[in-house]
C-alpha cells in the first residue's frame, strides 16, 4: 500500500495558495495581453507598408502622409513599448519562460524567452520596428529609436 502524503490545511498554506493563484490569473491576463499587443503590432506594421507603397506608386497624398505619420509616430512606438515590457514583466516578475526556449535566426537555441513563432519575441519586434522605421524615412517620416531591454 502507497502513503499518501497529504498538506495539512493551515491558514499559512491557504494564503500561499490564494497568493498563487492571483498571480496565476494575473500572468495569464499579462500573457493574453501580450499575445494580442503582437498581434495588432503584425497588423499595424502591414498597414504602414501598404501605406508606404500606396505613397510612393501614386502622385504624394497629404491624408495618406498623416495617416502613415500617426501610425509611424505614435501608435507603433508605444504598442512596442507596452508590449515590450509586458514581456519583461512575464519574463522577471512571474518567470514564465524560464523553461521556454527559441530559435534565433542563425538556428541556435536560446532559453528564458518567450518564443512566438518559435522565434524570440522581444528581439522579433524590435527587428522588425528598426525595419518598419527605415522604411518609414522613405516618405521623411523619423521614428523614435526603442529602448533596448
Amino acid at each position: 500500500m502507497i502513503a499518501k502524503k497529504y498538506t495539512e490545511v493551515t491558514m499559512d498554506n491557504t494564503v500561499k495558495l490564494l497568493v498563487r493563484c492571483k498571480q496565476l490569473l494575473q500572468s495569464r491576463s499579462l500573457a493574453y495581453k501580450t499575445l494580442n499587443g503582437i498581434v495588432i503590432f503584425e497588423n499595424t506594421t502591414s498597414q504602414i507598408r501598404r501605406d508606404v507603397d500606396n505613397f510612393l506608386e501614386s502622385s504624394p497624398r497629404e491624408e495618406l502622409m498623416q495617416e502613415i505619420t500617426k501610425q509611424a509616430m505614435e501608435d507603433l512606438p508605444k504598442l512596442v513599448q507596452e508590449v515590450v515590457g509586458n514581456i519583461v514583466e512575464l519574463r522577471d516578475q512571474y518567470k514564465l519562460f524560464s523553461k521556454m526556449g527559441a530559435t534565433t535566426s542563425k538556428g541556435n537555441q536560446v532559453l528564458n524567452v518567450m518564443a512566438y513563432k518559435r522565434r524570440d519575441a522581444m528581439r522579433y519586434l524590435l527587428r522588425e520596428y528598426e525595419a518598419v522605421k527605415r522604411l518609414v524615412q522613405v516618405v521623411d517620416v523619423h521614428m523614435p529609436a526603442m529602448p533596448q531591454q
